[in-house]
């Protein structure tokens, strides 16, 4: 993006409030939604304060990110005309799905590369108080800030066993390939220690299996970059050698597979009292809806309604979303509004290649983890892990400012 020659007089205001939320993506919901509105409040500040100095102007941008994120958003906004979700789920949905505008958004108020990375920094604090605070929970310390759904030795401070772990794998992420930036007299120590307090969290005291897989992937993608070209094949079988090595070291993933065995047999006998067996059949469900509406699908907001109608397995409070990214798009949206989800995952690969190497492999890993969970997840339409990812890929797009 082609910047002002002046810088605007809000840019202290822009920095607090990505400060604020770089550090609360890791701390819960509550703290992201003020943060958000601080954000909002920095661009119209930014915007005014432009104006005022007669430099608002169209800005030109070298990413084509933000026009698939428009693009998806405002397919999704028009399938409101045809939603067969209810009166208040139709927006409600829509604004959770808009929530993509926090990667424009943080990229639009960070004006230089130190800027970016100063907001990494901010969410890697952020992120490893978390994994601090889990690890003396672990140790049985009661933490008065820590939430108390959870035993204390599941670790989990802010928000829970699915994205607790996967937050801190993307951290691990920014840390591993953004690790030249760490003064060479800190470098080894900090990125050893980081490394073998988050991983051994991970795999030894998180029992999310979402968890499991990312770390998996970032640390392979880890090695297949370190390694040359010609034995890079070979990292294809690292997360099976990873996997079983875990299998007989850790008590966790030992269970927590075998529970994905059972839970699978339970639903093939009709049990869905199961988290497995509640997402096979959110899945099932899904496709027989997409077959009814192939094309434009059912409207935003219309997952739980159709789920519902297709006799789902009964719950007293079925979820919003069928716990996987591309079947909720392809529900609400049809196959029109996939072609748009997997458009904005394709531009984001290809203006990482428009970074240095490191932030480029930041940004492809990143996007990596974010499309695996996406088939077990949908973390670009929960509260708080939408806004992590997101912010991630923000200020990494923004690494490529003038110094």
């Amino acid at each position: 993006m082609q910047r002002l020659d002046r810088p605007y007089l809000t840019h202290s205001f822009s920095m607090a409030a990505l400060y604020c939320l770089a550090v609360s993506v890791s701390m819960g919901v509550a703290l992201v939604s003020i943060s958000k509105l601080l954000v909002v409040l920095a661009i119209a500040a930014k915007l005014v304060s432009l104006w005022r100095a007669r430099q608002l102007r169209f800005v030109k941008s070298g990413y084509i990110t933000f026009t698939a994120i428009a693009a998806g958003l405002a397919w999704l906004y028009l399938s409101l005309l045809w939603s067969e979700g209810g009166d208040g789920e139709r927006m409600v949905s829509f604004m959770r799905h808009a929530r993509l505008w926090v990667l424009p958004a943080v990229y639009y108020l960070i004006e230089t590369r130190r800027d970016a990375l100063k907001i990494l920094v901010a969410f890697v604090v952020g992120q490893m108080f978390v994994v601090l605070s889990s690890w003396f929970l672990w140790l049985g310390v009661s933490l008065p800030w820590a939430i108390t759904e959870f035993p204390l030795s599941a670790g989990i401070v802010f928000t829970s066993t699915l994205e607790q772990p996967v937050m801190s794998t993307l951290m691990l992420v920014m840390v591993w390939f953004l690790r030249a930036e760490i003064p060479q007299k800190w470098r080894q120590t900090v990125v050893i220690t980081m490394l073998a307090l988050t991983i051994s969290n991970v795999f030894f005291v998180m029992t999310g299996r979402t968890g499991y897989l990312v770390m998996m992937l970032a640390i392979s993608l880890a090695i297949f970059w370190l390694l040359p070209k010609k034995f890079r094949p070979a990292v294809v079988f690292l997360p099976i050698v990873i996997a079983l090595t875990l299998g007989l070291v850790s008590t966790r993933f030992q269970t927590k597979m075998t529970e994905i065995k059972r839970d699978v047999l339970e639903y093939q006998n009709g049990n869905f009292d199961t988290s497995q067996a509640q997402r096979l059949d959110y899945w099932a469900k899904s496709l027989q809806a997409v077959q009814d509406k192939p094309l434009i699908g059912h409207g935003v907001g219309s997952w739980r309604v159709n789920y519902l109608r297709l006799g789902g397995a009964d719950q007293v409070n079925p979820p919003s979303n069928p716990h996987q990214q591309f079947l909720l798009w392809m529900v609400e949206g049809g196959l029109i509004g996939l072609a748009f989800l997997l458009t904005i995952f394709a531009t984001i690969y290809r203006d990482s290649g428009q970074l240095d190497s490191s932030a480029q492999q930041a940004l492809r890993a990143t996007l990596a983890i974010t499309i695996l969970m996406s088939m077990m997840n949908c973390p670009l339409f929960g509260a708080g892990m939408g806004e992590f990812i997101l912010l991630m890929m923000g200020a990494l797009l923004a690494t490529n400012q003038r110094q």
